[in-house]
């Protein structure tokens, strides 16, 4: 199942270019990396690359683990309002062609097919008067922590 972003998640999404990507080794071992990031909203994915890019452990990691999450996130603190998206997904290495990629055709970029998301302080703000926390989750309800 793929999820579909709101207009506010992909404008946060493009003013945080940097993103923190979470992958697993196949016996389970984490890593996590921050990575530029472009999203492709006509297709409903992410797309991440780098310079030696086959070297990385994200990338061997997503060769044999198909999992990942992906989190942008930012912090003010006058007022303090936290905000941020989180997606999982199915991850694969790519090679680059006309519909993705990062400006190299043939260059070997990561792919995240969100299957799942929580947003918090987007669309409104986390923290409310209660000192209440909320998440929007990918269906469209609202977790209050």
């Amino acid at each position: 199942m793929t999820v579909t972003l709101t207009d506010a998640e992909v404008a946060f999404v493009k003013a945080q270019p940097i993103g923190r990507l979470a992958t697993a080794s196949p016996t389970g071992e984490p890593d996590v990396a921050p990575v530029l990031c472009i999203f492709r909203r006509s297709l409903g994915l992410f797309v991440m690359g780098s310079r030696d890019a086959e070297r990385t452990r994200r990338h061997h990691n997503a060769r044999r683990n198909p999992r990942a999450s992906l989190v942008f996130d930012d912090l003010t603190w006058e007022p303090y309002q936290p905000r941020g998206l989180k997606v999982t997904g199915s991850i694969e290495v790519h090679q680059a062609d006309e519909a993705i990629n990062l400006g190299t055709l043939g260059a070997p970029v990561l792919v995240v097919r969100p299957e799942r998301k929580w947003s918090w302080g987007i669309e409104e703000p986390a923290i409310d008067d209660a000192g209440r926390f909320s998440v929007h989750l990918g269906d469209g309800d609202v977790a209050t922590l």
